[in-house]
């Protein structure tokens, strides 16, 4: 599904920034059958701004912040 809206393209194509009215759903579902993620600027009602992890990757990343957050004081609740 094409994606309509304001497209801004940094480094070379691998980031691209879409202002859109389309739902958020919509759009993490087409770049996940691109083989991409994406992640909200602005969040819509009900929607994680972090597009979800597989099981594998998520439990490497809680991982990784207890490594370096033991207390959890950097951004508490945010980031997985």
């Amino acid at each position: 599904m094409p994606l309509n809206g304001s497209w801004l393209i940094e480094w070379g194509g691998a980031q691209r920034w879409l202002k859109t009215d389309v739902d958020a759903r919509a759009v993490r579902d087409t770049a996940e059958q691109a083989g991409g993620h994406a992640m909200l600027f602005r969040g819509e009602e009900g929607v994680d701004t972090f597009h979800p992890l597989p099981a594998g990757l998520l439990a490497l990343h809680r991982n990784l912040k207890l490594a370096f957050d033991p207390y959890g004081i950097f951004n508490p609740g945010r980031l997985f």
